[in-house]
Formats: structure tokens, C-alpha cells, sequence
């Protein structure tokens, strides 16, 4: 079993969701596939947000279903994480979070 990259991902904000880290599971010129593990359970995606020269950030946030919450934040807080080794890089697509994950899919903008 191969071992996962962890990716440098910086908290924008902390709203109520708590992410944990972010991993790269594949990757090749160009493109990064990675997963967001998230402490908290059931958590939605709220947006996501990228452009020419800026960091991905993606924006998570808390519904009547999610668990292990930030209990210091109010509950319709969001959480903001960035990725500033991708700036520039577009999101090709963004599925979940399930239960504790959300798969991410980044494509360069370099050809």
C-alpha cells in the first residue's frame, strides 16, 4: 500500500466544520486528485472559489445532520480552506463531502 502526500492546505477561516487534512492520492502533470478528511461527520460544500493568479479555496459549511462541530463557532459559520501551492490551477470537480470526505480534482492552467 502506497502512502498518501499530505498537500498544504491553509485554514482561511474557521467557521463550525473542522477539517483535518488534505491528501493527494494521484497525481501527473497538470493534474492533482486529492481528499479533504474532515473531523466533523455530514458537513456540506458550500462553494468553491479559484482565478487567474489565486489560491483554491474551498468552503464548507454545517447543516442539521453534521456532527463534531466546532462548538466555539456559530453553527452557520463557514469554513474556509486554501490550497496556495495551486494558485492559478483551476477546479476541474469537487464530489461530496460524505460522511468525513470530499474528493477534489485540480487541473493546470499551463499547456
Amino acid at each position: 500500500m502506497r502512502e498518501m502526500k499530505n498537500v498544504n492546505m491553509q485554514i482561511v477561516q474557521q467557521g463550525a466544520v473542522r477539517v483535518h487534512c488534505a491528501c493527494i492520492e494521484r497525481e501527473a502533470p497538470g493534474i492533482v486528485c486529492m481528499y479533504i478528511d474532515l473531523d466533523s461527520k455530514r458537513a456540506e460544500l458550500l462553494m468553491t472559489s479559484s482565478g487567474p493568479g489565486e489560491a483554491i479555496e474551498i468552503y464548507f459549511i454545517a447543516n442539521e445532520d453534521t456532527l463534531y462541530l466546532d462548538e466555539s463557532k456559530l453553527r452557520d459559520t463557514p469554513t474556509i480552506i486554501a490550497f496556495p501551492d495551486y494558485k492559478g490551477w483551476k477546479i476541474f470537480c469537487v464530489e461530496g463531502p460524505g460522511r468525513y470526505t470530499a474528493s477534489l480534482v485540480l487541473i493546470s492552467n499551463e499547456n
